[in-house]
């Protein structure tokens, strides 16, 4: 599971992305909060030439002087409907992906 592909400092480039993917990576995509290389859009783009199956999408919030993390993940849902993914797509990345790296139920 790799952290936060789109971050600033790291900001690892698409094609190693892919290549990561293939080799049976997961990337862990945040909310858009201020320091990431990418917006919406863009986020979005990577996601689709990565792969949603290869996606878990995370807030990275809690911290004190920014939105909850419940919150956060409703405004980063939202966004990214806003980018035509389906809600199953969305469900899938949010919800059941990490259930199964996690060796989770994934009923209800």
């Amino acid at each position: 599971l790799v952290s936060h592909p789109e971050i600033s400092f790291l900001a690892i480039p698409l094609d190693i992305q892919r290549a990561m993917a293939a080799e049976g990576a997961y990337f862990e995509r945040m909310h858009l909060h201020g320091n990431s290389c990418v917006d919406w859009a863009g986020l979005a783009a990577v996601m689709r030439a990565v792969g949603i199956d290869r996606t878990v999408l995370v807030t990275d919030l809690g911290r004190p002087d920014a939105v909850d993390p419940v919150t956060g993940m409703q405004e980063m849902l939202e966004e990214l409907e806003k980018q035509a993914f389906s809600r199953a797509e969305l469900d899938r990345m949010a919800r059941q992906t990490p259930a199964r790296l996690l060796n989770l139920d994934d009923e209800g």
